[in-house]
């Protein structure tokens, strides 16, 4: 199972959230710049997933499965980028 997108990181953010139904605690999320990064490397700061890790977690209801690209310092144009989804069995 997989799904992709494209985004944009606007400058001068630091940090983008993209909601994706997709994004599970198996979830590995791919990054690709497709624009210049002024020097800064795009990583998955987090991921927000709806599924209870453990049985004596209650699934969150307004919980919104998410993760979140970030850069280490304001990059001084926009950053476009494609992203994957693959979920490991």
């Amino acid at each position: 199972n997989a799904t992709a997108g494209e985004s944009v990181l606007i400058s001068p953010n630091t940090e983008l959230t993209i909601e994706s139904l997709y994004v599970t605690p198996n979830s590995l999320v791919y990054l690709t710049p497709t624009t210049n990064t002024d020097n800064k490397v795009l990583f998955v700061k987090s991921k927000e997933s709806c599924v209870p890790t453990t049985n004596y977690q209650l699934p969150t209801t307004n919980c919104k499965a998410s993760f979140t690209v970030a850069i280490d310092a304001p990059a001084s144009s926009d950053i476009s980028f494609n992203w994957w989804i693959i979920q490991l069995q």
